[in-house]
């Protein structure tokens, strides 16, 4: 009796202990806790620091230092949300060389619960979970600045004239609304476009109106939807 008590006892120790195992791996494979690192030494990755506010849109190289492993070991990149410590996204479409030791990430912004405010931090993770790192914090922004490149300042256009207006900044993603503003006054004289253009072509070619005058200088102003940023081109006139 007392043996077969101490074997149902092992049994059941056995199986406990193969679930907990189990349990831990499968939950690993996804984010591992909160600034621990693992304590094999069989590999290590380090994260170079980052800009501590990152605009969105921008272009960032991410590089990392990778020893132990072989070269056969993949990684992938995360961005955490650090405040709501959660994964946000998966910056990597494919599974990156572990050893390539760089990645450039278009920054953009996550696609669920997405809170500008938050911190953020990026994190490498080998496909088998062996070897992980967490990366410096930072913040995302929005701040790019839109820029006129035409017309150019000091232009003549003759009334009816068709104008190219080209603008460089801002995110592709933006909607934007463009106007003619009269310098004298300092009014709003036409709506450029009267239904919002998105920020991917950045130019437009329009109809000067009939009615502007010539001792008047007239300006572009661009702002996105609703307004964060916005600008306004060099003073341009009318032919008398």
């Amino acid at each position: 009796m007392f043996r077969s008590l101490v074997l149902l006892f092992t049994v059941l120790l056995l199986l406990c202990v193969h679930s907990f195992c189990t349990a831990s791996s499968s939950s690993s494979l996804y984010l591992p806790a909160y600034d621990v690192l693992p304590t094999t030494t069989e590999a290590s990755f380090s994260l170079f620091p980052v800009s501590t506010a990152l605009v969105l849109g921008s272009e960032v190289p991410v590089y990392w230092s990778f020893t132990g492993g072989n070269a056969t070991w993949e990684a992938n990149v995360y961005l955490i949300d650090v405040t709501a410590w959660a994964s946000a996204a998966k910056l990597n479409t494919q599974p990156l060389t572990a050893q390539t030791g760089q990645f450039v990430w278009t920054v953009t912004a996550p696609t669920r619960r997405f809170n500008i405010s938050h911190t953020f931090q990026l994190y490498i993770v080998d496909t088998l979970t062996r070897a992980w790192t967490y990366g410096s914090k930072f913040t995302l922004t929005t701040n790019i600045n839109l820029e006129f490149l035409s017309p150019v300042a000091n232009a003549v256009f003759a009334p009816n004239s068709r104008v190219a207006l080209q603008w460089t900044g801002g995110l592709s993603q933006w909607v934007l609304q463009v106007y003619l503003i009269n310098k004298n006054g300092n009014d709003v004289q036409a709506v450029v476009n009267q239904d919002p253009i998105t920020n991917i072509a950045q130019t437009i070619v329009w109809t000067l109106p009939a009615h502007l005058n010539c001792s008047d200088s007239y300006l572009f102003y661009v702002q996105n939807v609703p307004t964060s940023t916005w600008t306004y081109g060099p003073e341009w006139t009318i032919q008398c």
